[in-house]
């Protein structure tokens, strides 16, 4: 389940500069990222019929050595390169100085002055700024961000976008925004947090040689989805099975003016595999006609909880929250509910807000799926500290409160007790939308429930979810998307899963 170790930038530095010091090759290095790198924009090109020019803009770091090397590389394909160079010779560091010289040898076209650069056709590939600067970004590299950013064409990253910081995910006050970040080795923390994904578009790894050991020593700021591992994440499925043994899923969920959140976490559960779902809201809710037919309904009652009761005995999970609505009633039935069983529960949305303080009077598995402003209150943090100090805070609460913990958004982080942060970044922008979090309560509870474990529910709920996003997006656009296109996609997006067509 997990990937790529996900690294702070310093920490990438210190692996290389330590096997440097054992006897490897930093010149070894640059070439091997330098002919990867082409050969990955090479393809890039001919797969999108791109017209076959690059345009190179080359800061004094390493990372701008990198992209000589690309360029060298791309020559030799035939490829029309033009390089830029943002700084002085004399500036740079010795191996960018190497290669600069190596690739002007091949013929390559070069310029010091990006006064008249038109940046019209092909790809850029972004070498200006690496890993290791910190921001603001200033003059002269901001005003070449800025027309590379106005430009039409595709942009590709070496190893991080141009004023990303690679620790933080800050930007001040601009970073490239790039199509494609070719991270070397390992991708950075920054790429995930802040703002960090408005930047880095669609993530590749390129291997640049480094010995898999100074890898496997390192401890990570989080892991990186393993999407290829998923697919033996899904429930079995057995012939002679009923819909009990399918997976039986209680929800608290509705309330007056808001069964929508009910209807599509109901019907969300259920197209993600359960047998059956139960839901229960207040009695003056609407009238249960905007439900699917399949969903079971029961109203609460805070003075009578000996239904649900009854109910839990046959079922395998419990959610609470979407559209529950913050009444007396509610609360008092759903903490009557929440200390009384010992099913695994999901909270998320008014349900985080009634619950809050009672998290440690359940004794089962636990799993919270708050957005940002929900997190912030849970924590009882600004949103500025929580912006600050996300891993810290949220893996502190997970172990002190033995609770799981999604937090949603672009990426969604996964926090449990004694593991790392397990991070999903797929998923489409239109997936902002009213209703996107209750259809993943209603999938991850679904999970649970076909007792694949909490841990793997949520991991691979917030992947199947992102996917049904992905789709509902090619189909229409990312402008459209609502949480029902979710639902309807959820089909598609077990297709993929199970055919390993990621």
């Amino acid at each position: 389940m997990e990937g790529f170790k996900v690294v702070r930038a310093k920490q990438m530095a210190a692996m290389e500069a330590k096997s440097i010091e054992d006897g490897f090759s930093s010149k070894k290095y640059m070439e091997s990222a330098g002919k990867n790198l082409a050969d990955f924009v090479a393809h890039y090109l001919n797969e999108n019929d791109i017209k076959k020019k690059v345009t190179l803009l080359i800061g004094k770091g390493n990372n701008g050595g990198d992209a000589y090397v690309l360029g060298i590389h791309l020559i030799e394909k035939d490829i029309e390169v033009e390089a830029y160079a943002l700084f002085e010779e004399g500036s740079c560091s010795p191996l960018n100085q190497e290669m600069q010289q190596r690739y002007i040898a091949k013929g390559g076209e070069y310029h010091r002055s990006f006064e008249h650069m038109h940046l019209s056709s092909g790809v850029i590939v972004d070498a200006l700024l690496g890993t290791g600067f910190s921001p603001p970004v200033t003059e002269p590299v901001l005003s070449v961000i800025e027309k590379a950013n106005a430009s039409s064409i595709p942009t590709i990253s070496i190893d991080i976008p141009s004023g990303l910081c690679g620790d933080t995910g800050e930007v001040n006050p601009i970073a490239i925004k790039a199509d494609i970040t070719l991270f070397l080795g390992l991708p950075k923390i920054g790429f995930f947090l802040r703002n960090g994904m408005d930047y880095i578009g669609r993530l590749q790894h390129i291997d640049f040689g480094l010995d898999p050991s100074y890898v496997a020593s390192e401890k990570p700021s989080a892991y990186i989805l393993d999407e290829n591992a998923m697919k033996a994440y899904l429930p079995d499925i057995k012939r002679s099975r009923h819909k009990y043994e399918a997976g039986y899923v209680l929800g608290i969920t509705g309330s007056k003016g808001m069964m929508g959140a009910a209807k599509l976490s109901s019907l969300a559960a259920l197209r993600t595999g359960c047998g059956i779902v139960r839901i229960f809201y207040p009695k003056d809710a609407d009238s249960n006609e905007t439900l699917a037919p399949e969903i079971l309904t029961s109203t609460l009652d805070e003075e009578n909880i000996s239904h649900f009761l009854e109910e839990e005995k046959r079922a395998s999970s419990i959610y609470i929250g979407p559209g529950m609505g913050k009444t007396e009633v509610s609360i008092s039935f759903t903490k009557q509910i929440f200390q009384k069983t010992l099913l695994p529960v999901l909270i998320d949305a008014d349900g985080l807000f009634a619950l809050k303080d009672e998290i440690k009077a359940h004794n089962g598995p636990l799993c919270l799926t708050p957005h940002k402003k929900e997190l912030a209150n849970l924590l009882d943090v600004s949103i500025k500290e929580l912006d600050e100090n996300l891993i810290s805070l949220c893996q502190g609460y997970v172990e002190k409160n033995m609770a799981m913990l999604v937090v949603k958004g672009a990426a969604t982080f996964i926090f449990a007790p004694l593991k790392e942060p397990l991070i999903i970044y797929r998923g489409d922008p239109g997936m902002a939308t009213a209703g996107s979090g209750d259809v993943l309560t209603g999938m991850i509870a679904s999970l649970i429930a076909q007792k694949i474990g909490c841990y793997a529910s949520a991991a691979l709920g917030c992947f199947l979810h992102s996917l049904a996003g992905e789709i509902a997006a090619q189909k229409n656009t990312s402008y459209d998307v609502i949480a029902s296109d979710l639902i309807e996609n959820i089909g598609q997006a077990f297709q993929k899963v199970i055919h390993s067509k990621i």
